[in-house]
């Protein structure tokens, strides 16, 4: 995501971040993904960056970002879904 580098308050960013997230689909099966980007502003904060297409905006993603959201939170940290058209 070459865009990250434009941004002055970003200092690195990975694809390659080895975080899983756990969440539970709708039929009650443990699962996780792999969010795309960790971004490490400046300040020192972490994000974690999910981008999607719109035409993947689902019930799954849903389940995704929510439990991508707790994780953030417990460890206080932000997360930014970002969808593409």
């Amino acid at each position: 995501m070459d865009e990250l580098e434009l941004y002055s308050d970003v200092a690195k960013w990975t694809k390659s971040h080895n975080i899983r997230i756990p969440y539970v689909d709708d039929a009650g099966y443990r699962k996780f993904f792999e969010p795309d980007f960790l971004v490490e502003k400046i300040d020192g904060t972490k994000e974690i960056h999910e981008i999607k297409g719109s035409h993947l905006m689902n019930r799954e993603t849903e389940l995704k970002v929510n439990a991508a959201k707790l994780f953030c939170e417990a460890r206080n940290m932000k997360f930014r879904l970002i969808t593409k058209q």
